[in-house]
């Protein structure tokens, strides 16, 4: 039993779950919704390098670069 692929799809549907609270941002005027826009996608570009990072980390199973890299 391994884990599943995200595929591009799955993960843009996440941002459905943005679109109310850009509705309640702008219902309340907090003009936030340009931060929220620009952190979450900062925080997609670092998952990604997360990810890229594992797959090369657990590619090769030496064990001293694995301790090199931690």
């Amino acid at each position: 039993m391994g884990a599943n692929d995200l595929e591009l799809l799955s993960l843009l549907s996440l941002f459905i779950f943005l679109v109310p609270i850009f509705y309640i941002n702008r219902r309340l005027r907090l003009f936030i919704n340009k931060t929220i826009v620009v952190s979450v996608l900062r925080m997609c570009v670092q998952l990604g390098f997360v990810g890229l990072y594992l797959k090369f980390l657990f590619k090769y199973k030496s064990s001293a670069l694995i301790s090199l890299m931690c």
